[in-house]
């Protein structure tokens, strides 16, 4: 197994980079409509000394919304996360059954390897069943 493999992400020790969190998101609506309902946040930081990034991006509404993951290891980390959510959200603008795995996958990418999951989920539901269960809502990928 390669030695990127591994590891799982440890995104908690990633925090919200905001520039380039919008000029991602301007991004994804500049390549695939201003119509596409989409959020996007791309996190930077370090993980066991290493540069690292994640990119979250979710497509839809409230109703249905498809929460895509990207992270990834090394100095271009955050260049490699964008890179490969933008594919993803391409394929998913695409076609409305694409997915990724909900389990973090690694996946080979230009000589390295992205952690990649993803997860479609009705948060109007999850809330209404929090409510009734009294319990609190479950956490979004971007709140």
């Amino acid at each position: 197994m390669p030695s990127g493999l591994r590891r799982t992400p440890d995104a908690s020790a990633c925090a919200d980079d905001g520039e380039l969190s919008v000029a991602f998101a301007a991004a994804l609506r500049a390549r695939h409509g201003a119509d596409v309902a989409l959020r996007a946040v791309v996190r930077t930081g370090t993980d066991a000394g290493t540069r690292a990034a994640l990119a979250v991006v979710v497509l839809g509404d409230d109703r249905r919304a498809h929460e895509l993951f990207a992270f990834a290891r090394g100095a271009d980390s955050a260049d490699v996360v964008v890179d490969v959510l933008d594919a993803v959200v391409r394929e998913a603008v695409a076609d409305d059954d694409a997915f990724l795995p909900l389990d973090w996958e690694g996946r080979p990418y230009d000589g390295g390897v992205v952690f990649v999951r993803g997860e479609v989920r009705d948060y109007l539901a999850e809330d209404e069943a929090g409510r009734l269960l009294g319990e609190p809502a479950l956490a979004r990928a971007i709140p």
